[in-house]
């Protein structure tokens, strides 16, 4: 075949590729779609009828769906408020880490310990029908992306071991003897194809990548509030008033975040990391987890020469990621950086398994109103030019 034959059969197969998603797509046209642009400042009222609104497309949704076999439910560990008598799912990158921290802050605040409960049939035991319950939710694409950057490709050898080994295993051809070994490179191309394969088969899942559909019972127990972290200053400090917290929200995480991310896989982990790559790739790799997350701008270069790294210092690391995190843009700004993660990263999966993975969501979008083809997830088409910059190469 000759070149300019290769290159015509290259655009007429790109050119069908974007008639059919057009097609495909026209099936989830819906006026009902809750859209969020950007966190907007909007009065009590506004926010209450938000809620209003997302509770009544659940119920709505849960009226049509609730025996449908694409729910797979896996048993959610409830947590009861005792002082606040009021009820939280936690689902995983839906802000769970930031409701642990601050429901510790309460139960420290009334002196009581963590009280579960497992499932629906146990909280008729409780009476809530006179209680609140709350949960949040996310964006199913972008929370899968976020679940990636954080358990394979951030540093983190209990996932490279337990998930990553197992993609590479089953979604590498010719895999290397190193990566069978360490599961430390998946890309997120791999990691879809097998959160395709373990949601269509059972197989191999990890509570971390499943639906949120799959969690906490959503067609079983009447939420009261059904939180976006899409809006999640807005909605928790709207539920932690009217629950009656003490404890009031605060959305200065980030630093901690730094301090974590870097103690957990640089000194912690770091035997194991080392293992599999050198000490300046894991470093750069969770450089670009922040630039991921836009917790820090993507103008803020890594801090160390490989010189550096030689005799590394956890310390000035981290002093060097707080100095970054105090310079860089607004938050607002930095928002750009998820939606430019969320495109390429998307951008490298193949048409068929963004479509399959499409249909394996599709209780997501149905229960909480979320976008099933947003722009940067199924573009009419994706910018391939090099932009000299990669939110998922740690060397440039």
């Amino acid at each position: 075949m000759g070149l300019h034959e290769s290159s015509l059969q290259n655009k007429v197969h790109g050119h069908c590729d974007q008639v059919f998603l057009f097609l495909f797509q026209l099936k989830y046209m819906t006026s009902d779609r809750i859209k969020h642009a950007q966190e907007s400042t909007l009065t009590q009222e506004q926010i209450r009828e938000r809620f209003e609104t997302r509770r009544s497309i659940l119920e709505n949704a849960c009226r049509v769906h609730k025996n449908s076999i694409q729910f797979r439910k896996v048993r959610s560990s409830i947590q009861y408020i005792q002082p606040l008598e009021a009820y939280y799912c936690p689902i995983p990158k839906c802000s769970s880490t930031t409701w642990k921290r601050l429901l510790k802050s309460v139960r420290d605040y009334f002196d009581v310990k963590k009280s579960r409960i497992g499932s629906p049939r146990e909280w008729s035991h409780k009476r809530t029908e006179n209680v609140d319950a709350f949960v949040f939710v996310r964006d199913p694409y972008s929370r899968l992306l976020s679940a990636y950057v954080d358990k394979l490709f951030g540093p983190n050898t209990l996932y490279w071991k337990r998930i990553g080994t197992y993609v590479v295993a089953n979604f590498r051809s010719y895999a290397s003897a190193k990566s069978l070994r360490c599961g430390h490179d998946v890309t997120f191309a791999e990691f879809i194809k097998y959160v395709i394969h373990a949601q269509t088969t059972g197989v191999h899942r990890d509570w971390h990548f499943i639906p949120v559909h799959d969690h906490c019972h959503f067609c079983d127990y009447p939420y009261r509030y059904v939180g976006h972290l899409e809006t999640l200053s807005e909605d928790m400090q709207f539920i932690l008033n009217a629950i009656g917290s003490p404890v009031p929200y605060t959305s200065d995480f980030d630093s901690s975040t730094l301090i974590n991310n870097s103690n957990t896989a640089l000194s912690v982990m770091r035997p194991e990391i080392e293992d599999c790559m050198d000490l300046e790739e894991a470093a750069r790799r969770i450089w670009k987890k922040w630039h991921a997350r836009g917790i820090i701008s993507k103008s803020e270069l890594f801090p160390l020469a490989s010189e550096q790294m030689e005799n590394f210092d956890l310390q000035y690391f981290q002093n060097e990621s707080l100095k970054a995190l105090n310079r860089s843009e607004s938050k607002e700004s930095r928002r750009t950086q998820k939606t430019e993660a969320l495109t390429e990263a998307y951008g490298s999966v193949p048409l068929e398994d963004r479509l399959r993975l499409q249909e394996l969501l599709f209780l997501d979008f149905e229960l909480f109103g979320f976008d099933p083809a947003p722009p940067e997830v199924f573009p009419a088409k994706f910018d391939r030019e090099d932009k000299g910059y990669s939110y998922f190469s740690p060397y440039d």
